[in-house]
């Protein structure tokens, strides 16, 4: 089953984000939820010839709020390290106060999308509930959540995966 089966259209969740095509990407980044409501189709980001056009998107996020967070690190990531990072959650729902009761079961997506590269799994909530699933892949590298992540550590994190 190809993963954009699993999403309906439209899609006012962010199911994902990546520079181009997920499976090109060179780690993937999962919390709990999106955070930020960005109240727009996540397809008008896709496009079957380019993939995901996250400088779109975050030209659209930049107006409804700016870096810092976890986006920030997740930047870092891209711009020091040069990582094509995939961020996911294991919900979809864009919600500041985590998933909630309603969240949006984003694991049959992340289940297609897991394979052997490296895997971050950010925050108790988002590894425990991986866990519960059966999706915690063996070699995921389990972190606190980004928010709370200082810079070094984050930059000791993206060596470990540079080099692995």
């Amino acid at each position: 089953m190809k993963w954009q089966s699993l999403l309906p259209r439209p899609c006012y969740q962010r199911p994902f984000v990546c520079d181009g095509f997920p499976e090109l990407q060179d780690v993937i980044v999962i919390g709990e939820n999106p955070a930020t409501e960005t109240q727009t189709d996540w397809w008008t980001y896709w496009s079957d010839q380019t993939g995901f056009d996250r400088k779109r998107f975050m030209d659209d996020y930049r107006r409804i709020k700016p870096v810092r967070g976890t986006r920030a690190r997740l930047e870092r990531m891209r711009t020091i390290y040069g990582l094509r990072v995939l961020e996911t959650n294991v919900a979809s729902n864009e919600r500041l106060e985590g998933a909630g009761r309603d969240a949006i079961d984003n694991t049959r997506l992340l289940a297609c999308l897991l394979e052997e590269r490296p895997v971050i799994v950010q925050g108790e909530k988002a590894r425990d509930r991986l866990s519960e699933l059966g999706l915690l892949p063996s070699h995921a590298i389990l972190t606190q959540h980004f928010s709370r992540m200082g810079y070094d550590e984050l930059d000791q994190l993206c060596e470990r995966v540079t080099h692995e």
